[in-house]
This record gives C-alpha cells, structure tokens and sequence, in this order.
C-alpha cells in the first residue's frame, strides 16, 4: 500500500477523488463509497481535481503527464505532457484554462481548447502546487524557496510575494480573494492578507 497524497470534493459534493502513491487516481460516489472510475498512470500521483462543473477530471502525476478525463464515462479526453513530473493541476473557476506545476521548475497555463500553452511562469525551485482565486484574475504558486507568488492569471505579471522561512506545500484563497493561507513545512499554516 502506498500513502493516498490528495484528496477533493466535487463542487457539488457528491463525488470525492483521490490521488495516489500507487499511481493511481480514483473518483467515488460520496454517499455510498462506491468506486465508481480507476486511472492508472506510470507514476506516482500527486494530485487530482475536478472542474467546477463536475463534468471533468484532471490528474497530476510523476509520469510526466497532466491527463483531462471526462467525470461521466472515465474516458480519457486528453494528455498534456510536461518535461518532468507533474505535481499538481487546476481547473480555472471558468473551466478555460488549466494550471500545472512540475518539477522543471515552471508553472504552465493551458487553454484547454486549444490545449496550447498561453503563459509560463519560471521559479528558482520546485514548485509543489499552484491555485486560481475564486473569480480566476489570479494564481498563488507554492513554492519550496518558501515564497508564495501571486501573479495575474491573465497576463502572467507577479503581483506579490509574500516569504515563508521553510518550504512551502500549497496555497488557498479566501472566497472573497482578500486572504490567502499557505501551509509550510514550519509546522504551520499561515494566513496573509492580500495586497488590492
């Protein structure tokens, strides 16, 4: 057995996912527990998520791929390949665009019609995770320097750091995109407010 590493809710709460160290990701039915879809990759699984719709499924894993499947039937929709592991991915509140971190060190924006990537952010080390603000103008990246980015989704431009002494782990948005809480390997989560 190997340590499940992510887990999430759909937005309407009836379906849970999960990603894991068996490289596998598994959706289930909330209520019941069921297991309703299976994915296999060639690598580890470092995270898994759902658009806000419920209607599709993305996966992050050590395989050097982010894989979009469609929530319903499990079918794969498509790849998006990536020059080292994929260690996380996120659906913009829109559905349009989704964001993948890697351990090449970069932070990449995919337009999921095109399946093209439309911005690049570079970062001096891993970055282990990244999220989009609630109404999707901004990106908070997770880095372990130990420093929080905040950069304008639409442009790329970096907007703000905000330093931790440890790395860091993840990042989320307050609803209303004031607040931002990080979790550090100091022991702590932290909360800072945003500049406007």
């Amino acid at each position: 057995k190997m340590p499940v590493r992510f887990t999430s809710f759909s937005r309407t709460g009836d379906l849970i996912c999960t990603a894991s160290g068996d490289k596998t990701a598994r959706i289930y039915n909330a209520d019941s527990g069921q297991l309703l879809h299976k994915f296999i990759h060639a690598g580890w699984v470092f995270c898994a998520n759902f658009d806000h719709s419920g209607e599709r499924f993305v996966t992050a894993a050590g395989d050097s791929k982010a894989r979009v499947y469609d929530t319903k039937s499990g079918g794969l929709l498509f790849d998006l390949p990536h020059k080292g592991w994929v260690t996380s991915a996120a659906f913009s509140p829109d559905g349009s665009l989704l964001c993948t971190t890697c351990n090449d060190r970069s932070v990449r924006i995919f337009n999921l019609e095109s399946r093209e990537v439309v911005r690049e952010m570079k970062h001096g080390n891993l970055v282990w995770s990244a999220c989009f603000s609630e109404d999707g103008r901004y990106l908070s990246t997770s880095c372990t320097d130990g420093v929080a980015r905040i950069f304008d989704a639409s442009s790329g431009d970096l907007l703000q750091k905000i330093e931790h002494a440890r790395p860091l782990r993840g990042s989320a948005f307050s609803p209303d995109g004031k607040l931002l809480c990080t979790a550090c390997q100091d022991w702590f989560a932290w909360v800072h407010p945003l500049s406007s």
